[in-house]
């Protein structure tokens, strides 16, 4: 822009949308899903402020604090009626973004103005609304990760008991089963769901904590009632259906909670990407397909591009960058506080929520793509057996009387022959040799069972079996929004100045 250039005429030089003349995150644009992008918005962020002004204002009103229900209903009213113009205005003022919103509420509100955020920080708003956000996040991701597990689970069912080669340095090596490569995969997912219930089952809010963490200018409120405090806390956690608060916390909850949120996901990205980067390898072997996607190329139309895990893995590297991120951030919190983190974290601890969805989602895509070519898989397989099995053939030499040395030098001496015709594309070189050997001549007849494939993937589809059973029994065990069991008793029992609990008084808010 040149010097001395207003933006407003900067941008009157283009006959475009100024919508699309500012950066947008591809993020948005391409890959998040439509509940988790909702999820991180602007929007919805906010909506969760105000549902926490509500909170408080509901808590403290049945604390007798002077709040009438008039004002209650002003602010349950005005929730969702965002003036995003007014507030760009006032943060010009302001140049707080939480404060802006609080100054445009509180107009939006006729009579509740005064007593919205009474006795309370900014930190109250941002950290509880983070924690709620991430809990609502891990609830996207889990039943998607699920079902994409199931589809895991469903793959492998149907190929476990189908021979393929397996690879060591990525060289042929004794058989395994499609399905036992794809529960490995699956049991990877599985693995990585559990990590990701345990941390949402873990999260807390906040709760109230002023701006020192020390809850002193509530305590103020309630005239040094510190049952008071405590029923307040309870009640803002059973309106945003958490447990309980973290005990200690500055003027933020602990930075490091952030890593414990981030690393379940980039744990997750590791094995898609290691998934996906299989399939890519056995897409150049053309043992697996991914259908649908022919190259643009005009000298490989003929083939279908591993787009999907192609994706999946540039995803997932970016995910797994951004793990260092919040170590760092947690790190550089001087003291009670400082402001190391402000930037950082909008940035990557919602990228990193809409990264592993979209991981998710993809791979759930890429597994109904997938088309498996038996008779490759066959061909392959029979070119590699003879090799493979000299171990094998060996036995079956000793066993009609001869010397195991003398076995093992001839097939060693037989290999090396072959292995320069193989070279030549001879593929039955090392049989057609062995059955031109009379040394040979008394297993001769039973070559063909010895290198049957099905004789070399011992227990796969057994384990198969066993890993299914689990997984699907600890499946339809998991529920997707458990009942919270809140920590904190019903303090209404010890002192009867304070208002019993009422369930569910919030629902018709929360489920909007």
């Amino acid at each position: 822009m040149e010097e001395g250039v207003s933006e407003v005429d900067y941008f009157s030089n283009f006959k475009v949308d100024r919508h699309f003349l500012h950066y947008h995150s591809p993020f948005t644009a391409c890959y998040s899903s439509q509940e988790m992008s909702h999820n991180f918005s602007q929007y919805n962020r906010i909506v969760t402020w105000r549902k926490l002004w509500l909170y408080l204002a509901k808590a403290q009103q049945m604390l007798n604090v002077d709040i009438t229900l008039a004002q209650i209903e002003d602010i349950k009213n005005n929730i969702y009626n965002i003036n995003f113009e007014a507030y760009e205005e006032e943060a010009k003022n302001t140049r707080n973004d939480v404060m802006a919103h609080l100054k445009v509420f509180m107009k939006c509100c006729n009579i509740a103005g005064p007593i919205i955020g009474l006795g309370v920080s900014s930190s109250y708003i941002t950290d509880n609304a983070d924690l709620i956000l991430f809990r609502d996040a891990f609830n996207i991701i889990t039943p998607k990760l699920m079902n994409c597990i199931e589809k895991f689970c469903a793959f492998s069912e149907k190929y476990r008991e189908t021979p393929t080669l397996s690879y060591i340095h990525n060289l042929p090596s004794q058989p395994t089963t499609v399905g036992k490569r794809a529960a490995i995969w699956g049991d990877g997912l599985y693995s990585s769901l559990q990590k990701i219930i345990k941390v949402k089952s873990e999260l807390k809010l906040r709760g109230i904590k002023d701006i020192s963490g020390t809850q002193a200018s509530i305590l103020r409120l309630f005239d040094g009632d510190k049952e008071k405090v405590k029923f307040l806390e309870f009640r803002i956690c059973q309106y945003a259906s958490f447990p309980s608060t973290y005990p200690l916390c500055t003027q933020i909850y602990p930075r490091i909670i952030d890593y414990d949120c981030i690393y379940p996901l980039t744990r997750l990205a590791s094995i898609i990407c290691k998934i996906c980067g299989d399939i890519r390898l056995l897409c150049n072997f053309k043992e697996i397909e991914e259908m649908g996607r022919k190259s643009c190329n005009m000298y490989q139309s003929h083939l279908n591009v591993p787009v999907s895990s192609e994706r999946c893995c540039s995803l997932a590297r970016y995910l797994m960058n951004l793990s260092i991120n919040p170590l760092h951030t947690a790190s550089n919190q001087w003291l009670e506080r400082s402001l190391d983190d402000c930037v950082n974290r909008r940035i990557v601890l919602a990228e990193a929520f809409i990264a592993a969805d979209s991981l998710v989602e993809t791979l759930s895509g890429l597994v109904d793509q997938l088309e498996v070519n038996l008779k490759i898989i066959d061909s392959r397989l029979k070119k590699e057996m003879p090799y493979l099995a000299s171990n094998y053939l060996v036995s079956a030499m000793v066993s009609t009387g001869r010397y195991r040395n003398e076995a093992d030098c001839k097939i060693q001496d037989l290999g090396t022959q072959s292995s320069h015709k193989y070279k030549d594309l001879e593929d039955e070189a090392f049989i057609s040799n062995l059955l031109k050997d009379t040394y040979f001549s008394p297993i001769h007849s039973d070559i063909p069972s010895i290198l049957d494939p099905v004789n070399f993937i011992g227990m796969s589809s057994h384990q198969v079996s066993l890993w299914l059973h689990n997984v699907r029994s600890a499946l339809s065990k998991i529920q997707t929004s458990e009942p919270i069991k809140f920590v904190y008793e019903n303090p209404h029992e010890k002192n009867p100045e304070i208002p019993p609990v009422v369930e569910s008084e919030f629902d018709e808010i929360n489920n909007q």
